[in-house]
């Protein structure tokens, strides 16, 4: 079916991302990053207004970053462990910059609609709502109560009855053109799905994203909360009730860049999960959403072994989330999840009954060469998550006759982090700006390319190649970006052209925000790194 669109300008409500002078563009790293979009990364960063700069976040407060070329301090010398180092400044770099697309530059297929519904931190105290700006948005970059990116999905998906907005702009006219986000004049259409041209996919990530955003909400901010929730059982009822995918309703516009391959049974079971934690008095209550996935768990593959998490495929995380609600209220009916789970994870142990999994000569979890980074990140994140919910239960993971302790999985996830951050054969950190060694030409426009304070006059669509296919270092270091890392050999080549290797992306960047930086809002203690000395593990908590 055909791809609804209308132009920024006219009818539609406008979709655009706020517009950065100093290149950022795209929502705020600190409300929830898109995962199910494959080119999004960071621009240069944002000004604020009244001269008072860009200011970032160090785990403690927050400290001016002055504008232009945006260079953070590498914490790594000072004897921390590489995760522990990293610590605060991932977190740094997060809070302080923008956003602008790596290989597709435009604003994510789905905005915010496969936001992963765990990067949920504090603005900063100060933050003023910003409008405006060459193609603004009017939602403004910065808010008080961190409710920007919520407000995004919110207007797309409240604006049109029976409607939801879910991309802007045609990404294959973006990819044509290699320009800072000063210089964009490529088309901002704006699509949508409706009844006629469903997105079952999109929606319901959209609907787990913003069902996710009322919980942070609850306590905080009840009548915000509130008003999410409303929107999400809406979001969620257009997503089961008109069935499709949206890579097939606006497949001229999306695929082959967005393609939802594993269809959109999973998105819809992965909503069903984060709406009953959101709209139960309890989890352990018998919501109509925990009668949903009772109903219709099996058919939306619940009940079906897999072995790899990614921007499209959920149904490995929807059955870690159940498995949390199983073990902390032992529901009836869930236990089956928690079965999954575990086939999952003893497919990464090596030595483990059920273990399946590829790692390179270095210790790297291997899938594809195509942005390998995405599923080691991805399930680092996943291992840390169940090891501490194992932990709070005082469960652990059965393979086979052996029962696999959770500290077993954040000593997997360890070792996967800190190969990322350099303990790895090359000596060589994938993430942008950590350590002594790190990719110096990222598959990135506005980190290729010289800031408009550096050129200031426009570089046009053609003229910005030259810089893609040049060997030069890149001109604006794009501190804290993961990258799309080695090959199963251990090897990367450090070249712009090599974007199965050099890109940084959303899915891939979003993952080690919660594995390095670690989620502190329930005040538990939780492992955000640990220091190994000799055969001994010293795990450094925070509070």
């Amino acid at each position: 079916m055909g791809a609804a669109a209308a132009p920024l300008d006219g009818g539609a409500p406008t979709l655009g991302w706020t517009h950065s002078r100093q290149g950022g563009q795209g929502p705020p790293p600190f409300v929830a990053v898109p995962l199910h979009c494959c080119v999004t990364g960071w621009g240069g960063g944002r000004e604020r207004k009244g001269g008072r700069g860009a200011r970032a976040w160090t785990g403690k407060g927050w400290l001016p970053v002055k504008a232009g070329r945006r260079r953070l301090t590498d914490p790594s010398s000072t004897g921390q462990s590489t995760a522990a180092a990293a610590n605060g400044f991932y977190t740094q770099r997060l809070r302080g910059s923008g956003w602008h697309a790596g290989r597709g530059r435009g604003p994510p297929a789905v905005p915010g609609g496969a936001a992963s519904p765990r990067t949920k931190r504090p603005p900063p105290p100060d933050a003023e709502r910003k409008t405006g700006g060459k193609g603004g948005n009017g939602l403004g970059l910065e808010d008080p109560k961190g409710q920007s990116n919520t407000d995004y999905l919110l207007k797309a998906a409240t604006a049109t009855p029976g409607a939801l907005w879910v991309q802007v702009a045609d990404p294959n006219q973006d990819h044509r053109c290699w320009e800072r986000p000063e210089d964009m004049d490529t088309p901002r259409a704006a699509y949508k799905v409706t009844p006629q041209s469903p997105g079952s996919d999109v929606a319901g990530e959209t609907a787990a994203t913003l069902a996710a955003a009322s919980l942070v909400f609850r306590a905080r901010d009840p009548a915000y909360s509130s008003r999410l929730l409303a929107a999400v059982r809406k979001v969620f009822d257009f997503a089961d009730r008109y069935r499709g995918s949206y890579s097939d309703s606006l497949s001229s516009v999306v695929s082959p860049f967005y393609t939802s391959y594993s269809g959109y049974n999973d998105e819809l079971l992965w909503a069903a999960a984060w709406l009953h934690l959101a709209s139960s008095s309890s989890p352990s209550s018998n919501s109509v959403y925990m009668s949903y996935i009772s109903a219709n768990g099996g058919n939306l593959g619940g009940e079906q072994d897999d072995y790899t998490i990614s921007w499209d495929d959920k149904r490995v995380a929807t059955k870690v989330l159940l498995s949390k609600v199983f073990l902390q209220n032992r529901v009836g009916g869930l236990s089956v999840y928690k079965s999954h789970a575990d086939h999952y994870i003893c497919s990464l142990v090596p030595g483990a009954s059920g273990f399946q999994s590829q790692y390179t000569p270095g210790g790297l979890l291997f899938k594809e060469g195509d942005s390998n980074m995405q599923y080691v990140t991805s399930t680092a994140f996943l291992l840390l998550a169940y090891a501490k919910d194992l932990a709070s239960a005082g469960g652990a993971v059965s393979c086979g006759a052996t029962a696999v302790a959770p500290s077993a999985l954040v000593s997997l996830a360890k070792r996967q982090v800190d190969y990322i951050l350099g303990a790895n054969p090359a000596g060589m950190s994938y993430m942008v700006g950590f350590g002594p060694r790190y990719p110096r030409r990222v598959h990135h426009r506005g980190a290729s390319m010289p800031s408009v304070r550096d050129h200031p006059a426009r570089i046009g669509c053609d003229d910005g190649f030259q810089y893609l296919h040049s060997s030069d270092p890149d001109h604006n270091v794009l501190v804290g970006a993961v990258v799309g890392g080695p090959g199963q050999s251990d090897a990367y080549t450090d070249s712009r052209d090599n974007y199965a290797q050099a890109e940084p992306s959303s899915y891939t960047n979003a993952p080690p925000y919660e594995v390095v930086v670690g989620e502190k809002s329930n005040k538990a203690d939780e492992v955000v790194g640990e220091k190994s000395t000799g055969d001994k593990a010293v795990a450094r908590r925070a509070r």
